[in-house]
């Protein structure tokens, strides 16, 4: 081969050389160019909420049996009705009354109702007011002593478990928002009744059992029905926020955001929700750059806790608009 042409395949390669370094280069710089996103400000109501799980139960169940061993002649309740202290919700008779009325079947009506009235049918009345929740016999059944005929809740209350973690920011008369999964679109509002004094271990976790009350009636809501419990710890109405990816703090509540016409802002933060987070620094409606590659998982909660708060808050509640 001569000296020439040699010469042209050494230029060649190291022009293709050249070329595929170029490349490489350009290729991996669009690869890693971080890809912007804007976040804007927006005004929203934030809720900062603990959450506990817990059962719709009777604040007091009362189990209704017959006074005497006989059969139920009449019921006069059936679950869901509402009775007061005091009402006739049952009649029955003593077994020997029962067996005398089988008999008088047999004799003229005279003679059954002159044996009826001689012998009176035993009255069952509620002992306290509230809502029928069980019935378990029906009429003409022969019950004894040990059968239980209703079941009475004086009124429906939630039994939620809070974990030890949490305890310390609940107290009692604080507002709670229910949800269950029966009615999903109703809130139902309510307030801490009262917290146990000692622990129950559940899987593992020390948790304390929390009573709450609801405010108003608590209808359609029926006793066995699972609960999904926020406590309000701390709400503000109409502030401004950001999308918790959008910032990060810089360890004393406040962060440096750049707007989308390159101005650079530091904030401050304030309530998060673990989702929105509270701003003040900036106008409504101002937009900022965020680098795609920053965002980690966009979305999900944030490490962001209220300044308020001597941690992150468990759970979120958040309305806006």
């Amino acid at each position: 081969m001569s000296k020439a042409l040699k010469l042209f395949a050494l230029i060649t390669l190291l022009a293709l050389l050249g070329f595929l370094a170029w490349w490489g280069i350009a290729t991996f710089r669009h690869n890693h160019t971080p890809e912007l996103k804007t976040a804007t400000v927006m005004r929203r109501n934030l809720v900062v909420a603990i959450q506990a799980s817990g059962v719709v139960e009777p604040a007091n169940k009362v189990t209704i049996s017959p006074p005497i061993a006989g059969r139920i002649d009449k019921l006069y309740v059936d679950e869901g009705d509402r009775v007061s202290a005091g009402q006739v919700i049952a009649e029955m008779s003593s077994s020997s009354r029962a067996a005398l009325l089988d008999i008088a079947q047999s004799k003229n009506q005279d003679e059954r109702n002159t044996l009826s009235a001689a012998y009176q049918a035993t009255k069952i009345f509620a002992p306290v007011a509230g809502t029928i929740i069980s019935k378990q016999v029906v009429s003409g059944q022969t019950v004894g002593l040990q059968n239980t005929l209703y079941e009475l809740s004086d009124y429906l209350l939630v039994r939620a478990q809070v974990d030890e973690t949490d305890l310390a920011a609940i107290h009692p008369k604080m507002a709670t928002d229910i949800a269950v999964e029966a009615f999903p679109d109703k809130v139902f509002r309510a307030s801490v009744r009262r917290i146990a004094l000692e622990a129950k271990p559940i899987d593992n976790v020390t948790v304390y059992p929390v009573e709450i009350i609801f405010k108003g009636s608590p209808e359609p809501l029926l006793s066995g029905m699972t609960a999904n419990v926020n406590f309000i710890v701390e709400k503000r109405g109409e502030i401004l926020t950001l999308p918790v990816w959008a910032v990060s703090d810089d360890g004393s509540h406040s962060a440096t955001v750049t707007t989308i016409d390159n101005k650079s802002v530091k904030i401050t933060l304030g309530l998060s929700d673990g989702r929105s987070i509270e701003v003040s620094g900036l106008e409504e409606g101002t937009k900022i750059i965020v680098q795609a590659l920053a965002l980690g998982d966009e979305g999900k909660s944030s490490p962001f806790s209220s300044p308020h708060k001597g941690k992150s808050p468990t759970g979120a509640g958040s309305g806006g608009r």
